[in-house]
């Protein structure tokens, strides 16, 4: 049988679509509640449950920043054979 996880004001994990949950090993869906905090289901008795998060558009940006520092250095490059 499953309950509600119910977190203490102190172990609250705001909702976000980077999170990834687990309960005991297991991949668990999780849902938005109580105004933007996420909200699993357990089993009864001791879980360990585990958060991951990924940001989203984390690739894109470390993609798109080595992309500006390659040009950035091409031009300065270029520049100084200019002089």
């Amino acid at each position: 049988m499953f309950h509600t996880l119910i977190l203490s004001r102190e172990a609250l994990v705001p909702y976000d679509k980077g999170f990834a949950a687990t309960v005991n090993g297991k991949k668990v869906l999780f849902e938005k509640v109580d105004n933007g905090f996420i909200g699993l289901k357990v089993p009864k008795g001791e879980n360990k449950i585990v958060f991951k998060y990924k940001p989203v558009g984390l690739k894109f940006g470390i993609i798109l920043s080595t992309i500006s520092i390659l040009l950035i250095s091409i031009y300065f490059k270029f520049d100084k054979l200019k002089i």
